[in-house]
């Protein structure tokens, strides 16, 4: 018969025999002092269960200190706590006849018969107890319900919507147990019937039951602080647990299980998110702001040997992602550009926008001509230009310039193998040079270099074969190269031809960019397919072909022409334009055809006003900076009227449109206003339209009211930035992207690798765009020692209305400057020959007729020409050059040296020649 303790201190009192959870629970657990438990955290459902046990003996910890309250409970660790507790006489109680329990300790000890004599705990059914089974939260309401006798309460009405998940057998006791107060579930409406018990919730039910004390019901959810995330963060940390307040005045902390939908980490603004609180009808609020945050570069690196990867820290605009124009990629030491722009031989550098719409991987060579490549251990410059790449908002990327260190080790390996009916296609992951051909074997034979051949990308290589369907091959590749002479390792991969009968499938047609089609197969299509595009039926394309994306061979682009002939793509003043897109014959790799088809699509273009960015007075115009470049040809003068501070027109006033600060009379992101003077307040206005961007359709500019005052570039907020530098001679020039003031002629404002700029340096403004944009350093002769790679350091440079530029350190390539200097002289014994050494190198290439740049004297008699030659000697170093006698002795004599006034003929091995300094005499030694 089920038995029920007269009261809680009779539990606790009885439960110390035990071992309780020390030995049944958990029997690999031993006694951990009486002390806290350091991961029952204060303020859980299971704290006040669990540490009054813990002080009463009924449960232990292990021996760490903690209780793990997560762990799991089996069943027969549950059959010696519940006989252990009850006081069932084990000691006769004998062994169950369960076929999985002979030999059990649980078993033998007794306890399995016990519980089940007393009704509580059986087996399955089956004839098995299933001891090392873990209890489920279903097997445990009926074992309390047993144990404790607790009875049903007529007309009760459950929450939980799972009573039936554990079994249909436990779903009364679940609701007795519910009726009494003693369950809660583990979320909203959900009791947990077919999870697994964890020795946390064994106290909870053990402790309530016994004590005679239904559970405290939640009576609210406390507040949430806000949480904050920055624009285009990848997620957002939402709080697992939140703080309740119990009917019996404590606090106590809930999982809470949160509705995301409509959260968007993309986009600013403040989103009010919900959840479900455990165990109880409340919902939970927080509110999440996500901030606005500039758009910037975030990283630069090297994929290969070719291509380089561009990460923002937000999504881009791909029109602008995808110029070539708004990047550049140099080699740090020279400036030297890596892109070929040029427009020659279809080998143009490109740039493609990722799948993440965060990153875009610049190619510098994409015909793989391997012309183009990164050299190893070299230092690379790569440039985001200024006001060039915009993100989602029509935001501009600031400026940015990341420097990396090309070293590429790695070579490449296979990424897949497809065979075909005529061979097959080994995809690397790295650009593959067939110079040199690698080895190739196909079930074990070699292949001859013939079968071998360039790929549909540089990616690829075809292997010629004759394949068979439904036969596997095992491909072997060996020794492919990259760019860079990295040979691959010896790889297989092994194959099945297997016949394609099925035709490829259109799968959509969608958008991206105002032009461009995109057409989705359900596999790659061979080339030769050909897209019709019409426009209100009649042909706007007669022929397209489509082009394969990098990264998904089923996917395909088409771009059209803004118009053909007379038609435009977008009807004149429309925002979206539909195209009937026809295929046929399109096939795949096996020849299977795609039956014609025709897809009507409808495209939206772009429509964004021209904003202001910036206007400022140069000291002669107005100079107004816009987000997008206008077309010069679309000015309309009477859009714009200027007014003085009295109101009355200046007539004198004009504009037109630039493509730079200094007036450049071509299309631009500039509008120029001339025709002003200094000293005087302007408003000006200019109306819907005084020029149109470059769009597919053309945006008009907006209406503008600017109010300028012309004293001291008043309206310029704008700090100069940097934008080149390059040296000549000795001469370095550092350009910013407007007029500096006297600053910029400040040597103390530069330094040269860290240190001051040599004595006598010079420094002055000169034009490059615009008036005085150009600082010209010119240092002393003499003050360079070495043809190197330099670091200029600049700070505290300002443009005319104070506005201090960031500082910053540029690397430019200084030739060296110092003139060779003769340091000594020698008279050989041995040879009757003298040795002079200079101060550097100067014996490299030299002719042997530099005499006329010495003056050699015996005995303080002067030699003439055809006594002495001065030539480079093979035995020495580069420092030296011999002096061959001819008829004259020097050995133990006084003999010297001298340059002349102005040498000619003996320099330096430096990139400038420096000339040997004259005027130098010096006295032979004697060796």
């Amino acid at each position: 018969m089920s038995y029920q303790p007269k009261s809680y201190n009779k539990f606790l009192a009885g439960a110390a025999t035990a071992a309780v959870v020390a030995s049944a629970v958990v029997p690999v657990a031993t006694h951990a002092a009486e002390k806290n438990l350091t991961d029952v955290k204060e303020g859980s459902y299971y704290a006040e269960a669990v540490n009054t046990l813990a002080e009463a003996g009924v449960i232990k910890g292990y021996e760490d200190g903690t209780f793990r309250p997560n762990n799991q409970v089996t069943r027969a660790e549950v059959a010696k706590i519940i006989a252990v507790q009850l006081g069932l006489d084990t000691e006769n109680a004998g062994t169950a006849n369960y076929s999985d329990a002979k030999g059990h300790w649980a078993n033998t000890g007794g306890y399995l018969a016990a519980v089940a004599k007393a009704g509580i705990m059986k087996g399955d059914g089956n004839g098995t107890f299933r001891p090392n089974a873990p209890l489920t939260r279903a097997e445990m309401a009926s074992i309390v319900v047993r144990a404790y006798d607790l009875q049903a309460k007529e007309g009760f009405e459950s929450q939980f919507k799972d009573l039936n998940a554990g079994g249909a057998w436990a779903a009364d006791a679940i609701k007795t147990l519910e009726a009494n107060g003693y369950a809660n579930g583990i979320a909203k409406g959900q009791f947990g019937s077919a999870s697994n018990v964890k020795r946390a919730d064994v106290a909870v039910f053990l402790f309530r039951v016994a004590k005679g004390e239904a559970a405290p019901t939640v009576e609210s959810v406390s507040a949430i602080n806000n949480i904050e995330v920055n624009e285009g963060a990848e997620t957002v940390n939402l709080p697992k647990e939140v703080e309740v307040k119990l009917s019996n005045g404590e606090k106590a902390q809930k999982a809470v299980e949160w509705d995301k939908k409509g959260l968007d980490l993309n986009k600013p603004g403040e989103y009010t998110l919900t959840g479900d609180v455990a165990d109880t009808d409340l919902t939970a609020s927080v509110k999440v702001v996500v901030k606005a945050v500039d758009p910037k570069v975030e990283s630069v690196s090297a994929i290969n040997a070719q291509q380089v990867l561009v990460t923002f820290n937000k999504e881009v605009e791909k029109t602008t992602a995808e110029n070539i124009a708004n990047y550049n990629v140099t080699l740090a030491s020279t400036g030297a550009s890596q892109l070929d722009t040029d427009g020659s031989n279809n080998d143009d550098s490109t740039v493609t926008l990722q799948s993440d719409k965060k990153s875009v991987i610049i190619d510098l060579d994409p015909s793989n001509t391997n012309r183009n490549k990164f050299v190893k251990a070299a230092n690379y410059e790569v440039k985001v230009n200024k006001d060039s790449v915009k993100d989602t908002s029509g935001k501009f990327v600031s400026e940015t310039k990341k420097t990396f260190v090309f070293a590429d080790t790695t070579a490449a390996s296979v990424k897949e193998v497809k065979a075909t009916a005529s061979g097959f296609t080994v995809k690397f992951t790295e650009p593959i040079d067939l110079t040199n051909t690698g080895v190739v074997k196909v079930n074990g034979v070699n292949l001859p270099a013939s079968a071998i051949s360039a790929g549909s990308d540089k990616y690829s290589v075809n292997i010629a074969y004759t394949t068979e369907a439904g036969k596997s091959y095992d491909v072997y590749t060996s020794a492919f190269e990259d760019l860079l002479g990295n040979k691959s390792s010896a790889e297989t991969k092994t194959v099945q031809y297997v016949k394609d009968t099925v035709a490829p499938v259109l799968q959509s047609v969608g958008q991206d960019g105002d032009l461009t089609l995109t057409l989705k197969f359900s596999e790659e299509i061979a080339a030769g397919s050909t897209v019709k595009v019409y426009r209100d039926g009649t042909t706007f394309v007669a022929s397209a072909t489509p082009v394969q994306d990098a990264d998904d061979d089923t996917l395909y682009t088409v771009t059209l022409p803004a118009s053909t002939g007379s038609v435009d793509l977008y009807p004149s003043g429309q925002t979206s334009t539909t195209v009937k897109v026809e295929l046929s014959n399109f096939k795949d790799a096996a020849g299977n055809v795609t039956p014609g088809l025709t897809k009507d699509v409808t495209l939206t273009r772009t429509v964004k006003t021209p904003q202001v960015l910036d206007t400022k007075w140069d000291g002669v115009n107005a100079v107004i900076k816009l987000d997008t470049v206008l077309d010069s040809t679309t000015e309309v003068a009477s859009k714009l009227l200027v007014t003085d501070s009295t109101g009355a027109e200046v007539t004198t006033a004009s504009a037109s449109v630039a493509s730079d600060a200094a007036g450049t009379d071509a299309d631009g992101k500039y509008i120029i206003v001339s025709g002003l003077s200094a000293d005087k307040e302007y408003t000006l206005n200019f109306t819907r339209g005084f020029a149109k961007d470059k769009s597919v359709v053309p945006n008009e500019t907006g209406n503008y009211t600017i109010n300028l005052n012309t004293k001291s570039s008043s309206l310029d907020k704008t700090a100069p930035s940097f934008d080149s530098i390059t040296a000549a001679g000795n001469v370095i020039s550092v350009v910013f992207d407007e007029t500096l003031d006297s600053s910029a002629r400040n040597l103390a404002n530069f330094k040269l690798d860290g240190v001051a700029l040599p004595s006598g340096s010079v420094a002055v403004l000169s034009q490059t765009n615009v008036a005085n944009d150009t600082v010209k350093i010119t240092l002393p002769d003499g003050s360079i020692n070495a043809d190197a790679s330099y670091l200029l350091s600049y700070s505290n440079i300002k443009d005319l209305a104070g506005n201090v530029a960031e500082a910053g350190s540029r690397t430019v390539a200084l030739d060296d400057t110092v003139k060779p200097v003769l340091k000594s002289a020698e008279v050989q014994k041995s040879t009757n020959e003298i040795l002079l050494t200079f101060s550097e190198n100067v014996g490299i290439g030299l002719s042997t007729d530099v005499d006329a740049d010495f003056v050699v004297k015996v005995n303080g008699v002067a030699l003439d020409a055809s006594q002495y030659v001065v030539a480079e000697d093979s035995n020495t170093d580069d420092k030296v050059l011999k002096v061959t006698l001819t008829g004259v002795n020097a050995v133990d004599q006084t003999v010297s040296v001298a340059t002349i006034t102005n040498p000619s003929l003996v320099k330096d091995t430096s990139n400038n020649a420096n000339v040997l300094i004259g005027g130098t005499t010096v006295t032979a030694s004697q060796k």
